[in-house]
């Protein structure tokens, strides 16, 4: 008796190891596989941007970015809390002035909406205005810190990006446009 007992014992922490070694192996596996998937979704130069979906301020609706194109555009990632966001915006506004709107902006603001409303009524700046509540629009373009920039030519495709907030950044960002 004392024997079958001490074989199940032993059964049973053979059967234990087994099962935490699997469970081990199969976390490795989706930690690689959700890495790997992070970097494919990251644009690269010449990469055409993402079809995705986000609420337009101004026209009250949701719309696909890629449609918005119609000229080469720059796409602004950008926060209402954040000091250097607001001071990208500044420079977007006035480098659009400078060049006589040879080029789109496209400002994508994730937030709160009175958050985002607020900023954009203080800041005025050109172009269309997207609001981002799930980050959904961030997640599609591989944003993981604002402020951020792409330009993209008029066919959508990804010329220049970079993290951006001084005019210097922003002529380096439209130049190519």
């Amino acid at each position: 008796m004392e024997t079958q007992l001490m074989y199940l014992v032993v059964i049973l922490l053979i059967t234990q190891s087994i099962t935490l070694l699997a469970l081990l192996l199969m976390y490795r596996r989706i930690n690689q596989s959700n890495k790997q998937t992070e970097a494919s979704e990251r644009l690269s130069l010449n990469d055409i941007i993402p079809s995705v979906r986000a609420f337009s301020l101004g026209r009250n609706k949701t719309v696909d970015i890629k449609k918005l194109i119609k000229k080469p555009s720059l796409i602004v990632f950008v926060t209402p809390h954040s000091r250097a966001c607001h001071q990208l915006l500044h420079e977007c506004r006035s480098s659009y002035e400078e060049n006589e709107g040879q080029f789109e902006i496209i400002t994508v603001i994730l937030g709160g909406e009175p958050e985002v409303r607020k900023l954009l009524t203080e800041l005025d700046v050109p172009g269309e205005h997207l609001w981002d509540p799930t980050k959904e629009v961030f997640h599609h373009f591989g944003i993981q810190m604002a402020p951020y920039a792409f330009s993209v030519n008029r066919h959508g495709v990804v010329i220049d990006k970079g993290d951006c907030g001084t005019k210097d950044q922003i002529n380096l960002l439209t130049a190519p446009l």
